[in-house]
């Protein structure tokens, strides 16, 4: 039977509600009291793996993502201290289901965990420090060791998530609300919307966060993810700060350009119309930079699902950086002009 060291879980036997706390601390089962390297078997570890995920499961939308982190950090320090009372360098299975049933079933133990670091401690850190004796909690379920394989881990970790995970498809769960309330297919409302948006946009982009808002004061969502106000009024001003700097900077730029060819050679600025485009399309160019790319930031900022927000922000980031990339080389075209000018008249063609 193959082993390793706990602390390094498989990718696949985390579920989807659960990769919030993909960045927490693993487990460090590293000795028990005879000092020797503690080892599990990956039967062992699938134990404790679909234990902590049925916990963060039961714990999805309770906490912020810091909180969880916290807490499940702490369940886990619970974990190691039970498998290391066995005192044993290779626990047997039935240790380590000991150990999880002493902790009580994963709902309690989610309770408990969302009461002391949602901010209420008192009653709930006695609780959580109280003995499975006195505290009488309810036996978590293992499985029987004797009916459990060393089957995939995929496979054994294939349980049905919580109804407030959400589709890779969602952003905040406005059009999934709406298809819901006017008994439409989900996808067909999402074709209409996109083929709207991508006429209307950044109007339909401002419609569809207003909705939102509407939808989340009035509670018809149900659980929602806390907002990041900060980073709302941030990105949308930095991203309006990053455009004005590189508009104001090539619109001046071009100035300077015109002011030393005027001072250092004495000369009226030639006809290089067909170079200096930069000059009539700067403040078209910043018009439609702000207008696109600040309403998209703003979206970036909200608690979208899946990583949504995490893609749009880079997205927007890369457009600044195109667009900064246009207004060089406006600028370089208008200087390039003028050398070909320069040197068509220093050469009489």
């Amino acid at each position: 039977m193959s082993s390793s060291v706990i602390g390094t879980p498989h990718p696949e036997q985390i579920g989807a509600s659960s990769r919030q706390f993909a960045g927490m601390p693993v487990i460090g089962y590293t000795k028990t009291k005879r000092g020797n390297k503690m080892e599990l078997t990956q039967k062992q570890e699938l134990y404790i793996s679909r234990y902590m995920r049925a916990v963060a499961d039961a714990l999805y939308g309770r906490l912020n993502e810091r909180q969880c982190e916290r807490a499940l950090s702490r369940l886990q320090g619970r974990v190691r201290e039970q498998i290391n009372a066995a005192g044993k360098a290779r626990p047997e299975d039935i240790d380590v289901l000991d150990a999880l049933r002493k902790l009580g079933a994963p709902e309690r133990q989610a309770d408990i965990l969302a009461r002391i670091w949602g901010g209420e401690s008192g009653a709930a850190e006695s609780a959580a420090s109280a003995t499975p004796a006195q505290s009488s909690p309810p036996e978590y379920d293992a499985p029987s060791p004797r009916n459990t394989t060393d089957a995939p881990a995929k496979t054994a970790m294939d349980a049905p998530l919580r109804k407030e995970t959400r589709p890779a498809s969602v952003w905040l769960g406005v059009l999934a609300w709406c298809a819901e309330q006017w008994d439409l297919p989900v996808w067909a409302l999402r074709v209409f919307v996109a083929l709207i948006g991508a006429v209307t946009f950044p109007a339909a982009l401002l419609v569809y966060m207003a909705v939102y808002f509407r939808l989340r004061v009035s509670g018809r969502l149900g659980t929602v993810p806390p907002l990041r106000w900060f980073q709302m009024i941030f990105r949308p001003a930095l991203t309006a700060l990053m455009l004005s700097v590189i508009h104001f900077a090539g619109v001046y730029g071009v100035k300077g350009v015109c002011l030393a060819y005027d001072t250092w050679l004495k000369r009226d600025m030639p006809d290089i119309s067909e170079w200096a485009w930069f000059e009539t399309e700067a403040g078209r160019m910043f018009f439609w930079a702000l207008t696109l790319l600040v309403p998209l930031s703003l979206f970036s900022a909200m608690p979208l699902a899946n990583a949504w927000d995490y893609s749009i922000k880079r997205f927007t980031q890369a457009c600044v950086a195109l667009y900064a990339i246009v207004v060089s080389f406006g600028i370089a075209s208008y200087v390039t002009g003028i050398i070909l000018a320069f040197v068509r008249e220093f050469t009489g063609g």
